[in-house]
């Protein structure tokens, strides 16, 4: 216990610095994202038929 300073602050550890707030922009990156793929509905649908064909494909080969 002698090698424990108990009761006193250590003043020369670093200050935590504030946090920043995020900005707005990034809080509607989900929103943008789903606008997104409303309007280029093909590529979402094209990647999920590309994995089906290939899900078969695979199947039918064992």
């Amino acid at each position: 216990m002698l090698n424990f300073c108990i009761g006193e602050l250590d003043t020369s550890a670093p200050i935590i610095p504030e946090l920043e707030i995020a900005s707005k922009e990034t809080a509607n990156y989900s929103r943008n994202l789903m606008d997104l793929t409303k309007q280029y509905w093909a590529v979402p649908v094209a990647i999920v038929g590309i994995s089906v064909v290939a899900g078969f494909i695979y199947l039918r080969k064992k």
